[in-house]
């Protein structure tokens, strides 16, 4: 099995492991984990879902007005056709915006269950998801 990677940056595959050196939190609430790294998939390439957003009202905010937006999600871009033996690692918008318009999503990966460093960056992920 093919693993392609179309999201923006590397991503780094963490397994739960007593004796890792990856330290980091993961769930909610948080816990502390110790991970060792199983692989990393460079980026490929980025699929992403096309957006519109419509201002739809107004909010004062101190004296300030901020914008109101309704967001609309569009067709993937830059998303392959279903190919035999090869799965594709997207953000979770795009195959969301993928299913929506009535792609076949069976080859379509999101990470989940992501280890963040003490100030919240994203260190890894221990797991994929599917819409």
């Amino acid at each position: 099995m093919e693993i392609r990677n179309l999201t923006p940056h590397d991503i780094v595959l963490l397994r739960e492991d007593e004796k890792g050196d990856v330290v980091g939190v993961v769930g909610f609430p948080p816990r502390e984990t110790r991970c060792s790294v199983v692989a990393t998939l460079p980026s490929e390439g980025v699929a992403r879902a096309t957006q519109k957003s419509v201002i739809s009202g107004m909010l004062e905010v101190e004296g300030f007005q901020v914008p109101i937006k309704d967001v609309e999600f569009g067709e993937p871009e830059n998303l392959p056709a279903p190919e035999p033996g090869v799965l594709l690692v997207v953000s979770t918008l795009t195959a969301q915006a993928a299913k929506k318009h009535g792609r076949a999503t069976d080859d379509l990966l999101c990470v989940t269950d992501t280890v963040r460093d003490e100030r919240g960056r994203v260190l890894g992920c221990l797991a994929f998801s599917r819409v």
